[in-house]
């Protein structure tokens, strides 16, 4: 008969004679690139172990070469906006068609990494269901409003 109560965590990770299985946190696969194994390392290590299971691991993937295509979207934008002048956009030294194209590619790359990030629960939206966003609202409410600090 073994001890009563909750195991440690040391206990559970280890291997023992009864089969318990240790989980590993999955590394990324060789063939990504430097700045898409480093998303991969921060969203996998912000996660539990057994988070990412076999069929999840082609989704990761393309979380992260999109958020690396993300963040060379908004570079391109941000070097065309560098010689514009913020207020009064008609004033921009650039080519406004370009400018439009490289939107409306940031709100398609950034709008499939949403959906990929859903679909792996990696958004506190998609880990509540409809009962624990209520309750997680309504206990956000209860403290001071911001302006009475």
């Amino acid at each position: 008969m073994g001890a009563r109560g909750r195991k440690s965590k040391a206990e559970l990770s280890t291997i023992t004679a009864g089969g318990l299985e240790l989980h590993r946190r999955p590394g990324p696969p060789a063939h990504l690139g430097d700045d898409a194994s480093a998303v991969w390392r921060a969203v996998v290590n912000s996660l539990p172990a057994d988070w990412f299971s076999a069929g999840t691991q082609p989704l990761l993937e393309a979380f992260c070469g999109l958020t690396i295509s993300q963040r060379c979207v908004i570079k391109a934008l941000q070097s065309a906006e560098r010689g514009g002048n913020d207020a009064d956009r008609d004033d921009w030294n650039f080519d406004r068609e370009s400018w439009e194209k490289l939107q409306r590619q940031l709100g398609e790359v950034s709008g499939r990494i949403a959906t990929l990030a859903t679909r792996m629960r990696l958004t506190p939206q998609s880990r509540y269901g409809a009962r624990g966003a209520d309750t997680a609202a309504r206990s956000v409410g209860d403290g001071p409003k911001p302006w009475e600090f």
